[in-house]
């Protein structure tokens, strides 16, 4: 196992704002990729796309952790995560509850 690392991620590709996930797994991981992480309250997961490498512990909350890298599924099965870009379509027109 590498020695915990500090990984900044995005929702998006070419995102401006990202999110920073604590990584100790073993396989290595180039920015770009897409990994796991833990969903929002702690349910299901959420595909994220690394961005950068070696930021800063953060010193006012405990980073969660990268899950795994993500394995897409095999061409005859769905996708059960879905893509950020395909939720967003299915929204665009719809207003604030």
């Amino acid at each position: 196992m590498m020695a915990r690392q500090f990984i900044a991620c995005t929702f998006r590709p070419g995102d401006t704002r990202a999110y920073t996930y604590a990584y100790d797994g073993a396989e290595p991981l180039a920015v770009g990729d897409i990994v796991l992480v833990a969903g929002r309250n702690g349910e299901g997961k959420k595909k994220v796309h690394v961005a950068i490498f070696g930021v800063p512990e953060p010193a006012d909350f405990e980073a969660k952790p990268i899950i795994e890298k993500f394995a897409p599924p095999p061409a005859d099965q769905p996708d059960l995560l879905g893509d950020d870009a395909e939720v967003d379509a299915l929204f665009a027109n719809k207003l604030p509850f």
